[in-house]
């Protein structure tokens, strides 16, 4: 196993080290603005260059080592090797929009970070790497990188940097609207609010209300219906089929309800695909 490999293997990514280079690689980072905005020419070029390579790490560090810790936290565990599923991987890198196997071109870093970190070790709390996440994003010159890069032709580099920006800035908003979610989530699965104010609330579709609720782990319970109600709604159901003759009949909403439920089985979003 490669080097690349065992800090893939390990805790992703030991994350106690890590920030440590990511807050030593921000101090660098501050000097070589200061330089590029100062310099001119050659000099000014070389600059450019070392703050889009320096900025690379940080960012993309503290966004997958920020979601890793986003998600363990949600789902109630305390180490990597808990949170490290395949299936939690793909959440992951959907939170950082990022592949975790950036990390291997972080490897000479992340190995003086402390590549002995015990697989076992238990993660930082939720809020150290918030704190970090708001740091990065605060003082993240990410306009001036861009900039850089554009000038030296790191145009990947500088689009890769923008991606992880643009992943702890929407990290730090589902956080800020997290208490508020929780707590309708909590009013819905207890019958005590309905499921169009708080799609409303949110400002989501009712159907992303409900797979957002549920992520969190917060559903309604299914209703027993009494035999008379039953008897009721098959009545109903059975008049419905009887008027068409078994015809089909075109409705924008049960499309709507079908093409939301087949991307929950399959995992495939089609609603782009329905009609307007």
């Amino acid at each position: 196993m490669d080097a690349a490999q065992d800090i893939l293997a390990r805790p992703v990514p030991p994350v106690r080290g890590a920030l440590r280079v990511v807050r030593e690689r921000e101090n660098e980072i501050r000097r070589q603005l200061d330089a590029f905005d100062m310099t001119v020419d050659d000099e000014r070029l070389q600059h450019a260059r070392e703050l889009v390579e320096l900025s690379v790490l940080p960012l993309e560090v503290t966004a997958i080592a920020a979601c890793t810790v986003e998600l363990a936290h949600e789902i109630g565990v305390s180490t990597f090797a808990e949170a490290l599923t395949p299936d939690n991987q793909q959440i992951i890198e959907r939170r950082a929009r990022l592949p975790l196997s950036v990390l291997s071109e972080h490897v000479e870093a992340l190995q003086s970070a402390g590549l002995d970190e015990p697989e076992t070790a238990t993660m930082p709390p939720l809020t150290v790497l918030l704190r970090q996440a708001e740091a990065v994003v605060t003082v993240c010159p990410i306009s001036d990188i861009e900039q850089a890069a554009e000038l030296v032709d790191l145009e990947a580099q500088g689009h890769r940097c923008r991606v992880a920006y643009d992943a702890l800035r929407a990290l730090l908003r589902r956080q800020k609207n997290w208490d508020r979610t929780h707590t309708l989530g909590e009013l819905y699965a207890g019958r005590q609010v309905s499921l169009s104010d708080c799609a409303r609330i949110l400002r989501m579709s009712p159907e992303d209300t409900v797979a957002e609720f549920e992520r969190r782990g917060l559903w309604r319970e299914a209703k027993v219906l009494a035999d008379a109600e039953r008897q009721q709604m098959l009545a109903a159901i059975r008049q419905d089929r009887l008027v068409r003759a078994g015809r089909a009949e075109p409705d924008r909403e049960r499309a709507r309800r079908s093409t939301v439920a087949s991307e929950r089985i399959e995992g495939i979003d089609a609603r782009e695909w329905l009609r307007g």
